[in-house]
């Protein structure tokens, strides 16, 4: 038997599965991510018709704005894990023969991206709650 080679076998897969947990727990954590409408708003904003309708819209659209500036703040710090990641270098054989800390641009721009819908989204949703603010304080300007 040769041992001498189930040994390299062994030694080149476990950097190999390591990546791809590794990548599985980061992209899992960008794919459930997205500006979710808190439920019902459109139904409230429909009925709104009172002050405290009003007020209560406002603090959901708020409410919504720190969770986009949360997810902002996530994919940021995302950008900064992808920039700095351990890549595989792959031979001319078509083999990984090791890794190299040599960043992973297209999901830094990826993260870069989602950070910026979501403080674009936080933004509107502070600028609606605003407009619910001046509704409940009966200024329509």
């Amino acid at each position: 038997m040769n041992t001498t080679r189930t040994n390299q076998q062994r030694t080149l897969s476990l950097p190999i599965v390591a990546i791809a947990f590794t990548a599985a727990l980061i992209l899992g954590g960008c794919a459930t991510d997205k500006p979710i409408a808190p439920q019902g708003m459109e139904q409230r904003v429909e009925n709104a018709h009172t002050a405290s309708d009003h007020r209560d819209l406002a603090a959901a659209y708020e409410q919504q704005a720190n969770t986009d500036r949360e997810a902002a703040e996530k994919h940021r710090k995302l950008t900064l894990v992808y920039a700095k990641s351990w890549n595989p270098v792959v031979s001319l054989q078509g083999r990984t023969s090791a890794t190299v800390p040599t960043g992973n641009p297209s999901m830094v721009r990826h993260c870069e991206h989602l950070a910026d819908l979501y403080e674009q989204a936080s933004k509107a949703n502070l600028e609606l709650a605003a407009e619910h603010r001046r509704a409940a304080a009966g200024d329509t300007k």
